[in-house]
């Protein structure tokens, strides 16, 4: 490798210290449940265009880019991208690595249906001026702050970014020869699609560690330190601190939690149950580890959503009924939820921003949020649904009523937080 100080770009970006300076080395043990589990890594392991702050009051961060410039009437946003930034193959990175996601992936009908929606404006895509290797201008019909908050700040990653297919730029260096449009002797798009996937280690990143172990149906993932990565800390040290992060591939996230139990995880949150918590702290000490509240930014755990487009025209009026929106939620005993799933850690609230947030409206996260199920019985009888001879509410007509909760991607305490819900809802009986 070349010396660090042709290794750092110019324009290096510089992490404050949140604790301490740290050490050089080390392997970060985790555990992830195979090639689905994409953001088991994904999400400790990316570099977007933009940033998103710490403190959601504060403004949206520098990142790959250490300046950026709206024009004063908000349809154009320049991007100044750092000097001197690289690959992890040493490899320059440059305006062209983002004029080649645009042209040959997120416009390449063949990979994407259609640009995403933070590149569209009134039905219209954006347009990219090159103004010179680092200096680059986004063109919008009319003003687009999704732009910025969205497609910059949160997905402006490296495509595909596993199955998402989010992005905002690619290495062309590597992946234009594997590209039918640029190699005339590929007919399809499968080994363009084989050589960008996230999984395929000799893909060039410019992420803090680069993939060095996978084979598909393998046990273990490896992630080793990028030489070329970007930052440093106020010292001067190329960060990321840790040398290696080594995955083990498990079954499922009951075998997640296994290992951390028997101290076979160093840090993670990802598959840890919440739900075993008095087992974790009851294996604290022969495990070797310390279990750490971490506030969610999360506006609810999980939310209902009920229906108001279904086709059945009964169940469609019922659903946009807001008295029975109401009373559902009246029904449900939060507090119960807490404790059973929790161990009282958690905060009983609506769905609505988090505290934290500059559009947090106090009296919001608690409206109807109180488990008062005989306030909801008397609003289901005054919007007239019957107690049938089965106990059960029913239509006016005397039909049945029968409500189907579709989950997703959901599994362990979440599903149990709506198996509690639909216990409540399934005692309104009058």
């Amino acid at each position: 490798l070349p010396p660090l100080e042709e290794r750092l770009p110019e324009d290096v970006l510089v992490v404050p210290v949140v604790d301490s300076i740290g050490q050089y080395g080390g392997t970060w043990r985790r555990a992830f449940t195979g090639i689905k589990d994409f953001h088991a890594w994904g999400r400790i392991n990316y570099d977007p265009m933009l940033r998103w702050p710490r403190d959601p009051n504060d403004p949206v961060q520098p990142g790959i880019a250490k300046a950026w410039e709206w024009s004063a009437d908000g349809k154009a946003v320049t991007l100044f991208l750092r000097k001197g930034l690289k690959w992890s193959d040493g490899a320059p990175f440059s305006v062209d690595d983002i004029l080649f996601w645009w042209e040959a992936i997120e416009t390449d009908t063949n990979l994407t249906a259609a640009p995403h929606g933070e590149w569209m404006v009134g039905g219209a895509p954006m347009e990219l001026e090159k103004i010179d290797d680092l200096t680059l201008t986004l063109k919008f019909a009319a003003p687009n702050g999704m732009a910025e908050t969205l497609g910059l700040a949160f997905h402006g990653n490296q495509w595909p970014l596993g199955f998402e297919r989010f992005g905002f730029f690619a290495p062309r260096h590597y992946l234009e020869q594997f590209h039918p449009h640029y190699n005339s002797a590929l007919s399809d798009y499968a080994v363009f699609e084989e050589k960008a996937f996230d999984y395929n280690v000799e893909r060039p990143v410019v992420t803090p560690w680069m993939l060095s172990k996978w084979e598909d149906g393998g046990s273990e993932l490896v992630m080793t330190r990028n030489p070329y990565y970007w930052k440093v800390d106020p010292a001067g040290k190329q960060l990321p601190y840790i040398d290696t992060v080594h995955f083990a591939r498990v079954k499922n996230g009951d075998a997640v939690n296994l290992l951390a139990m028997i101290g076979k995880i160093d840090m993670q949150q990802r598959h840890i149950d919440p739900d075993k918590w008095q087992v974790y702290q009851d294996n604290a000490e022969r495990g070797g580890y310390h279990m750490a509240l971490w506030n969610s930014a999360d506006a609810s755990a999980v939310a209902f959503f009920p229906n108001q487009s279904y086709g059945d025209p009964k169940y469609r009026e019922l659903m946009q009924n807001f008295t029975f929106r109401q009373a559902l939620s009246l029904a449900i005993d939060r507090d119960r939820i807490n404790e059973v799933l929790r161990s009282g850690q958690a905060t009983p609230r609506n769905i609505t921003v988090i505290p934290d947030s500059p559009l947090y409206i106090p009296e919001l996260e608690d409206y109807m949020t109180e488990f008062v199920p005989e306030q909801a019985n008397a609003l289901l009888d005054e919007i007239g649904l019957p107690v049938g001879s089965d106990g059960f509410r029913t239509f006016a007509d005397g039909s049945p009523i029968e409500l189907v909760v579709e989950v997703g991607f959901m599994s362990g305490s979440r599903l149990k937080r709506v198996q509690l819900t639909i216990e409540n809802w399934q005692a309104l009986r009058g």
